[in-house]
């Protein structure tokens, strides 16, 4: 299992800053701070960023941020505030979009950042509106594919899993859980002691934790890239096969389907995901209750309110 690593700093960052759902949706904030001129603002910006100070983004960016600063993933928010410090030490500049705008770029690759700075009666100020548009395309966008890419890597564990037997039971029985309870091999991921195989899940683990995430037997849910994942036991009607249960006889050897759903929605992604032993993995916006709807999932069942994801 693969799980494709990518630019961090750049993407995280946005998730670190502010959520917006719709650009229509808001108004300058005629309290956001100014600044005599654009590079005065950019270093207060950077400032706030290296001190964790949220107070001043607040003030930098508008008050429109304070709900919605986190991306619900503490470990993703922290990788991208520290890539974007390094990556503004390496090389940071600023492009001009006109008199009155200018972009600020961090890195090497020159990443820009979402929000233009831009000039209003002698002073400038971040404009959060015309970057907020840009930014959920960034932060939401990356996300979701991850959670693609996660769910066909958990779907492939399923396959190894079922391999071999666990727990004092014979093979071709299925994971009930992504993560093993301690003790346990009744999950996806087990911790392991050297020369001791790894888990079906170990390698996409091992990836999480060189990124920072901290995920134990019996730990408490963590997202990864934004998403939360669990298995499904049954499927409905919709489901090649038709409605059934997974477990028979306390063992789950009927197939699994697997859900990932946002950490926080709207401000970590939007689409929830399934998947079955077919490798189709189908999404729909389930809204503001996808936690609720989620929660009360039971079967995976795609119906035609479920799309294909590519």
């Amino acid at each position: 299992m693969k799980l494709y690593r990518r630019d961090w700093w750049s993407r995280s960052l946005v998730a670190t800053l502010l959520t917006f759902g719709a650009a229509s949706a808001l108004a300058q904030d005629s309290q956001v701070k100014t600044f005599p001129t654009y590079r005065a603002a950019a270093g207060a910006f950077v400032l706030a960023v290296k001190a964790k100070d949220d107070a001043a983004l607040k003030e930098i960016l508008g008050t429109q941020a304070q709900d919605l600063l986190s991306s619900g993933d503490a470990t993703a928010d922290e990788n991208g505030r520290v890539g974007f410090l390094k990556g503004y030490e390496k090389a940071h500049a600023f492009v001009h979009n006109g008199p009155d705008m200018v972009t600020l770029t961090v890195g090497t690759s020159a990443w820009p950042l979402p929000f233009p700075i831009v000039k209003a009666d002698g002073a400038w100020h971040f404009d959060a509106v015309k970057g907020a548009q840009e930014l959920a395309y960034r932060r939401i966008g990356q996300n979701e594919l991850d959670a693609i890419k996660v769910c066909r890597a958990l779907r492939d564990a399923q396959k190894v899993y079922a391999e071999s037997g666990h727990d004092g039971n014979p093979r071709g029985a299925y994971a009930e859980h992504v993560v093993s309870a301690p003790g346990k091999e009744n999950g996806l991921y087990w911790e392991t002691k050297e020369g001791e195989e790894e888990s079906p899940a170990g390698s996409l683990v091992a990836a999480a934790t060189s990124e920072g995430y901290d995920i134990q037997q019996g730990g408490k849910r963590t997202p990864f890239h934004g998403y939360y994942y669990r298995v499904l036991k049954a499927q409905g009607a919709h489901a090649v096969g038709g409605a059934k249960d997974y477990v028979r006889d306390g063992k789950m050897t009927g197939g699994f389907a697997i859900v990932a759903w946002p950490a926080e929605y709207g401000a970590s992604g939007v689409m929830t995901f399934v998947i079955g032993r077919s490798g189709a993995v189908y999404q729909k916006d389930l809204g503001d209750g996808t936690e609720a709807a989620v929660k009360a999932m039971t079967m995976y069942d795609p119906d035609s309110s479920w799309k294909l994801a590519r």
